[in-house]
Formats: C-alpha cells, structure tokens, sequence
C-alpha cells in the first residue's frame, strides 16, 4: 500500500481497502479518534454525560 503521508510522518493511518487493493487514506491528526456510534456514546456516559435520543426517534 502506498500511504500519502509525509516521508518524515509518525502517527496513525486509517487505510480503506476494495477487494484487497487501496482505496484511500487518511492520517489521523493528534486528538483524532475512530469509534463506532456504540463507542462513542459509551465514552460519553463514562464522563458523565447524559446520552438521549430525541423524541419521536427510534432504533429501527
């Protein structure tokens, strides 16, 4: 895989792949994270911060 990053670059990539080959990439910046959407909301109630849906809005 051929990233496009800095060739002086330390940090994290997120890479996409299609079929095995190279879709794109991006380099994650300092205070960047990937989570999924349950992740995220978990970290969120573990700092104590109330998660609600709106109403009228299901999990369907």
């Amino acid at each position: 895989v051929n990233l496009h990053v800095a060739p002086n670059f330390t940090g994290r990539v997120v890479v996409q792949l299609k079929e095995g080959r190279h879709v794109c990439d991006y380099p994650l910046v300092n205070g960047e994270h990937i989570a999924t959407l349950p992740s995220f909301l978990e970290m969120a109630r573990l700092a104590w911060w109330s998660v609600t849906p709106e109403q009228g809005v299901c999990n369907a």
